[in-house]
């Protein structure tokens, strides 16, 4: 579909064309070759859709994943929002790196909020969330029963929001965390939860990487 692995030019569009034609197709995967994909605009994942990189990223140097996905700009480097977002969708093997995102900008953002209804059964794979200005990953509303497998989310140097943020509405619950790593660097937590979600957390780490990070906050 034309997107650009070598990060020069936008590939946003060519990447959301790919996932329309999957989806509407029934469901499937839309897979990246190794490179860097720039994105101007958010990712809008669909319905039974698996965006599938090559090669498992680095847990401990951001630049040397082989799938990268570099966001410009103050939008969601992935958005999934409902109501046209109700079922499973996945994410394997990609970094999201928002070094060059705006002030507003998270990394992975489930909005079952603004438009109601309910985003359910996502998983996630063998992912970095990195560097974005405000979230790694942020969710709100009616999000339930996900999956978090071998995923990073740093933040070593951004001083505004937390690592994972759940909001405050809807109603959240079910959120496993499998060999996860939350580290966070800046005065915010690595994982904050405004309701109760139910969190599980088999291994990995919560913490901060100075004396200056927060680790839980669970309201």
């Amino acid at each position: 579909y034309g997107a650009d692995y070598t990060g020069a030019t936008d590939s946003a569009t060519a990447i959301n064309t790919a996932i329309t034609a999957v989806s509407a197709a029934g469901g499937g995967t839309v897979y990246f070759p190794a490179g860097v994909y720039r994105t101007n605009t958010s990712i809008l994942v669909k319905d039974k859709v698996t965006l599938q990189g090559e090669g498992v990223p680095s847990r401990t140097d951001v630049a040397v994943s082989p799938t990268r996905i570099l966001h410009y700009g103050n939008n969601p480097g992935v958005l999934a929002q409902t109501p046209a977002i109700i079922g499973e969708f996945c994410l394997r093997n990609l970094e999201f790196d928002g070094t060059n995102s705006g002030v507003t900008a998270s990394g992975l953002v489930m909005d079952a909020h603004t438009n109601g209804g309910a985003i359910v059964g996502t998983k996630v794979y063998d992912c970095t969330f990195c560097n974005f200005t405000n979230y790694q990953v942020l969710q709100n509303g009616t999000v339930f029963d996900n999956t978090f497998e071998n995923c990073t989310f740093p933040d070593y140097d951004n001083p505004a929001g937390d690592c994972y943020h759940i909001g405050p509405n809807g109603d959240p619950t079910q959120q496993t965390f499998i060999n996860c790593f939350f580290i966070n660097k800046n005065t915010q937590w690595a994982f904050r939860t405004e309701r109760v979600t139910n969190p599980r957390f088999i291994g990995g780490t919560i913490g901060p990487s100075d004396v200056g990070g927060n680790c839980i906050f669970a309201l």
